[in-house]
C-alpha cells in the first residue's frame, strides 16, 4: 500500500548522525588485521562456525501464535512476545516455562497493542503502542510499574530553542538500562503541530528527557523511495535502511546498501555509542548478483496495480513507473537483514546463494570474522558468540524458538565486542 510521505527533518539535525571516515577504524582493532578498506562481505575465505542445537521450544506444543521477535535476558531467561495474543510467554534458560506475562486489556499488567519487549536485569518491560505506556514486571509476573508520560522532551542538539515535543505515541524504546534510562527511536512534533520530524535515535532519562543519539538515513530518500506528489513507494531491488542496538542501549548500528554503479556499490556500516561518540564508519564494496530482464520488467509491472489510485494524481502509477525505470539499480543488493549481537558482534544477512542462507559474523570492529549457514525458515533473533537464538517457521508460518551452541567462533582472535 502507498506510505504518506514524512516530513523533511530540519536542517540542523543533519549534522547530528555523527560519521566517522570511511577509512576509520575503532582504536581497539588489531593493528596488524587489514585496513578497513580491504574489507568485504564476501564469505568466500572465511571459516565457517557451525551451529548445534541446544534447545528448541516447539510452536505446537507451546502453542505459539506468530512469533516475530525473541528476547534474552542476562541470565539467559527467554521472552517469547505474541503480539496477537496480547501477552508475553516467559522460559528460563533450560526451557521451562516460568509464566505467561501480560493479558488483552487497559487494567494493570494488560496490553492494547503489544509493541516491543526486553530486560533490564531479571526484570521484564513491554510497550503497549495503544496505552503508550511501558510495563515493568517482578520475575513471577507480578506488575512493578508503569511509566506513560504524555510527552518526552528533546534537548534542541544544537543547544537552541525551547525543547522539542516527543508525543509518547512516536516513542518506541529498544533497550532500558538499570537506571531507568531507555535508548529509543523517535519522532519529534514540530511546533506548529501539522507533522512529525524523521525517524531519530534518543536517550532518554526516566524523568522524561531526551537527548539525540544519531539520525538514521531517511526512508524517504530516492536511492532507495518512488516518490510522486508525496507518496511513497519501495525502489525494486533496494534495501531500506536498518538500525539495531544492543540489548543494553549501549550501542547503536545503522547500515544502508547502495548500488553505484552498473555492476556494484557499497554496503555502509555505522557503530555509535549512546553516549553520543562514533565507534567506526566503514563502506563495504560489494559486486552484485546483475537484475534479469524479466525481473526488472515483472517489478515494472507491479507498480501498476490492476486498479485505479485510492489517492495522489490519476498519473501515479505512470509516473511511478518512470522513476522506476530511470533509477532502479541494475544489481541485487548484497544484504538482506542485520542485527547488533548481546556482546557486540555484528550479524548480517546476505541474499541467498547457492550455498545457502548465509549470515556473516563481524567482531566489535566492523571485520568479518566467520559465516554461519542458517537452517531453512529460520531468522536470528539475538546473538552472541556463542550462541544464537532463532525462530524457525513452518509452511504455516508457526514458528519454533531454537537456541544453538556456535561453535567455531568464540575462540577467534581480534573481536573488541564494540
Amino acid at each position: 500500500m502507498l506510505k504518506p510521505r514524512r516530513a523533511a527533518i530540519a536542517a540542523f539535525l543533519a549534522v547530528a548522525w555523527p560519521l566517522a571516515s570511511c577509512a576509520e577504524k575503532s582504536s581497539a582493532g588489531d593493528p596488524s588485521a587489514p585496513a578497513a578498506e580491504a574489507w568485504t562481505l564476501d564469505p568466500t575465505g572465511l571459516p565457517r562456525a557451525t551451529l548445534v542445537e541446544e534447545l528448541r521450544l516447539d510452536a505446537d506444543e507451546e502453542d505459539f501464535s506468530v512469533v516475530r521477535a525473541v528476547n534474552v535476558g542476562p541470565n539467559g531467561r527467554i521472552a517469547v512476545p505474541l503480539r496477537q495474543d496480547g501477552e508475553v510467554r516467559v522460559y528460563d534458560a533450560a526451557g521451562t516455562a516460568i509464566g505467561v506475562f501480560g493479558r488483552p486489556g487497559e487494567g494493570p499488567g494488560e496490553f492494547g497493542v503489544l509493541t516491543s519487549v526486553g530486560f533490564v536485569g531479571d526484570t521484564l518491560w513491554a510497550r503497549d503502542g495503544r496505552l503508550r505506556r511501558i510495563t515493568f514486571f517482578a520475575p513471577d509476573g507480578s506488575v512493578l510499574r508503569t511509566w506513560s508520560p504524555e510527552e518526552v522532551q528533546l534537548d534542541p542538539p544544537d543547544g537552541q530553542g525551547p525543547p522539542l515535543a516527543i508525543p509518547t505515541m512516536f516513542l518506541n524504546p529498544v533497550a532500558v538500562r538499570p537506571d531507568g534510562s531507555m535508548l529509543a527511536t523517535a519522532r519529534y512534533m514540530y511546533a506548529d503541530m501539522s507533522r512529525v520530524s524523521e525517524t531519530l535515535a534518543v536517550d532518554v532519562t526516566p524523568d522524561a528527557r531526551a537527548r539525540l543519539v544519531a539520525t538514521p538515513p531517511a526512508y524517504e530518500d530516492p536511492r532507495w523511495m518512488i516518490e510522486v506528489d508525496g507518496l511513497g513507494w519501495p525502489m525494486p531491488f533496494t534495501v531500506m535502511p536498518m538500525t539495531s542496538s544492543t540489548p543494553d542501549g549501549d550501542l547503536l548500528a545503522m547500515l544502508i546498501s547502495e548500488a553505484t554503479s552498473e555492476t556494484g556499490g557499497e554496503v555502509t556500516l555505522t557503530l555509535v555509542r549512546a553516549a553520543g561518540d562514533t565507534v567506526f564508519q566503514h563502506a563495504y564494496p560489494f559486486v552484485g548478483e546483475p537484475v534479469t530482464g524479466s525481473a526488472r520488467d515483472s517489478a515494472i509491472d507491479a507498480l501498476a496495480p490492476d486498479r485505479p489510485p485510492t489517492e495522489g494524481p490519476p498519473d501515479l502509477y505512470r509516473r511511478r513507473q518512470a522513476i522506476a525505470r530511470d533509477q532502479m539499480p541494475t544489481v541485487h543488493p548484497p544484504v538482506t537483514g542485520f542485527r547488533l549481537g548481546m556482546d557486540g558482534t555484528i550479524w548480517i544477512d546476505l541474499r541467498e546463494s547457492e550455498e545457502g542462507r548465509v549470515t556473516l559474523v563481524l567482531d566489535g570492529d566492523g571485520r568479518p570474522l566467520a559465516y554461519v549457514l542458517l537452517p531453512e525458515g529460520a531468522v536470528i533473533r539475538q546473538a552472541t558468540r556463542t550462541h544464537v537464538w532463532m525462530t524457525e517457521a513452518d509452511e504455516f508460518d508457526l514458528s519454533d524458538v531454537v537456541r544453538y551452541r556456535v561453535e567455531g567462533l568464540g575462540g577467534m582472535p581480534g573481536a573488541s565486542g564494540g
